[in-house]
């Protein structure tokens, strides 16, 4: 993760069986996370991965990081 308004790099360990998916919507999550503080910003996550957004963009999920991310990004938006 990085963002440039605060100069933050991130290096996020998953452990050696994390699938590229679960990195991918982990690093959406932590951004997030990172960025629930901020007030009257626009902000924009960018990924390459179209499982994770897919997955995200989704109405339903039985992945636990997934539903939490979605918990996340609808905090942030609100």
């Amino acid at each position: 993760m990085f963002t440039e308004a605060h100069n933050i790099k991130q290096e996020l360990p998953l452990g050696k069986h994390a699938t590229v998916f679960q990195a991918e919507v982990y690093a959406v999550r932590n951004c997030v996370l990172q960025l629930c503080d901020e007030v009257d910003m626009s902000i924009a996550i960018c990924s390459d991965s179209q499982a994770a957004l897919k997955a995200l963009a989704s109405a339903k999920t039985t992945s636990q990081l997934v539903l939490e991310t979605m918990k996340a990004l609808m905090e942030l938006y609100t």
